[in-house]
């Protein structure tokens, strides 16, 4: 289901029950939700989180934000990073390319297999007659 689906379903309840849905949201579900909001509600929803997290000396702040992703990162009042958080598809570059370490095995086993249809054909193979 896509966000505006998602909140056109949520908007046909009265409040009440809107905010009891939203409060029963499996964390999966809530990561889900966050993922497909737009950058602007993704930014609404940091600074709901801020405020609790102020009251508990933590201080929230968004590393990145983009319609695809969220990292959010919370720091203790010495600074000292307490946790990091993601929501989104994040994958991490490790600066490896291996699309050339692929194509080496990939040409290494279409080698063996002609080999052996090479060595097949030549033991088992019916000989012409002349």
């Amino acid at each position: 289901m896509s966000y505006e689906e998602k909140m056109a379903y949520i908007s046909g309840f009265p409040q009440d029950q809107q905010q009891a849905i939203i409060d029963n949201l499996s964390p999966a579900e809530y990561k889900s939700l966050i993922k497909q909001a737009p950058s602007d509600k993704k930014m609404e929803i940091v600074h709901s989180l801020s405020g609790a997290a102020d009251e508990m000396g933590l201080v929230v702040t968004v590393d990145e934000v983009t319609d695809d992703s969220l990292t959010v990162s919370m720091r203790n009042d010495e600074g000292t990073l307490v946790n990091r958080s993601s929501a989104g598809i994040t994958v991490l570059d490790t600066g490896y390319d291996r699309r050339g370490i692929f194509a080496i095995i990939g040409a290494a086993i279409l080698a063996a297999i002609g080999g052996i249809i090479f060595v097949a054909h030549k033991c088992f193979g019916k000989e012409k007659a002349e």
